[in-house]
């Protein structure tokens, strides 16, 4: 059973299956489609693994950012305590 194309009447040589009117090629055609989708899921990590994921990134943004304001806190007491003792070095002299 082959599908009429629009302008002359004839069936279309780039007709897909799903267009003929192919039962068997139909079937044949939708049902590893869910497979192949779940498949890829899995692949992936699941349904919400982009949302994890991002999650994931911006906890580990955060984790990082603190790590660098505790470092940069603990410099500038370094620098605040050297200034101190530079001060009383220079008063000694």
């Amino acid at each position: 059973m082959a599908c009429l194309s629009k302008r002359g009447g004839a069936a279309s040589p780039l007709a897909g299956p799903w267009e003929r009117g192919e039962r068997a090629t139909r079937g044949y055609l939708i049902a590893p489609f869910p497979r192949f989708l779940i498949s890829q899921r899995k692949k992936m990590g699941g349904v919400n693994a982009a949302r994890e994921n991002n999650v994931q990134v911006q906890k580990q943004i955060r984790v990082l950012e603190n790590r660098l304001e505790k470092a940069y806190v603990k410099y500038n007491e370094a620098v605040a305590h050297n200034k101190r003792l530079r001060e009383q070095i220079d008063s000694l002299r």
